[in-house]
């Protein structure tokens, strides 16, 4: 018998002898897993920077400046895609994890749909403020005013129907978990 790793199944390493497997100072024993825990992770490190970054610009709170509610919103929907990223991907490694729970899906699927009730909250707040932005600025200004109330309505449309389907998808896998 050699001591030589062959491939088997994947990117696992299986050793043929134990002399050869205390010579390996770090052995995959479930490349799934440890895939998934890639995902977990990167998905993680994602939704924290996003929520930091939230965090960050909506303080300190000026709810009633209109100006301040229009520009929050705007930045909180620009910065959105990376936190959604992040969601993906933590959903990704949880859907691959070996070992992963259904309740665990089942509580993903709560979250997102709570956070697409949310970011529809923040547009209709967004549509209140954008009026009396309009209102208020001047006619060369008002070209990039209704930019932005295109865009965020764009995003107020999209990310929580997003949101919304990836949490029913969750629901069903876990259920089927």
């Amino acid at each position: 018998m050699t001591s030589e790793p062959t491939k088997k199944a994947g990117a696992e390493r299986v050793l043929k002898t134990p002399e050869a497997a205390q010579k390996v100072k770090y052995h995959v024993e479930d490349p799934e897993a440890l895939g998934a825990w890639i995902f977990l992770a990167i998905g993680t490190v994602f939704i924290l920077v996003g929520v930091i970054d939230f965090v960050l610009a909506w303080l300190p709170l000026r709810f009633g400046a209109q100006g301040w509610e229009f520009a929050i919103i705007s930045q909180t929907f620009t910065n959105l895609p990376a936190t959604l990223l992040g969601i993906g991907l933590l959903t990704y490694g949880l859907i691959q994890h070996p070992g992963a729970s259904p309740r665990w899906l089942r509580v993903e699927a709560i979250v997102l749909w709570v956070v697409a009730g949310g970011l529809v909250l923040m547009g209709i707040l967004y549509l209140v403020s954008s009026v009396e932005v309009w209102r208020a600025s001047t006619s060369e200004a008002r070209v990039g005013v209704f930019k932005a109330v295109v865009r965020v309505l764009a995003d107020v449309a999209i990310y929580p129907l997003l949101l919304v389907f990836i949490g029913f998808m969750l629901r069903r896998g876990a259920r089927t978990v």
